[in-house]
């Protein structure tokens, strides 16, 4: 398990990521695309951590290498979210990853489970608008 910051495709089907190839998580999905990704909701001081809403979504990732036409607008997606990740796309071992949604699972607290398909994500991210 390890936090990395990333950014969504309007659709909620893919997650752009930028990790250091010296990361053991980045030697892992380089061995085995298989992966999941958890975004939680911000937990707040008081707050049974075991409450906050949740989503564990499962996919494959796959490095976007700088001379794919799709880089570009992939970094500047991911840089319009974290900018101050810049800098890291100055350095060598750091590389740029799409996670690509397969399924999911929402927890919006105790008791409240739900199994989402990729069409179900498609969803949420029209109602967001």
């Amino acid at each position: 398990m390890s936090l990395v910051l990333y950014t969504a495709s309007l659709d909620l089907t893919s997650f752009y990521i930028h990790i250091s190839s010296l990361a053991i998580h980045t030697q892992n999905i380089l061995a085995d695309p298989r992966a999941s990704l958890m975004v939680y909701e911000t937990w707040e001081d008081g707050k049974d951590p075991q409450s906050l809403a949740r989503i564990s979504i499962q996919g494959n990732v796959e490095e976007i290498k700088p001379e794919e036409d799709r880089f570009g607008d992939a970094k500047l997606a991911y840089l319009e979210k974290n900018p101050q990740a810049e800098r890291n796309f100055k350095l060598a071992d750091f590389r740029l990853f799409e996670f690509r949604a397969e399924s999911a699972r929402f927890v919006g607290g105790f008791g409240h489970i739900v199994d989402l398909g990729l069409e179900d994500l498609r969803e949420v991210a029209r109602e967001k608008g």
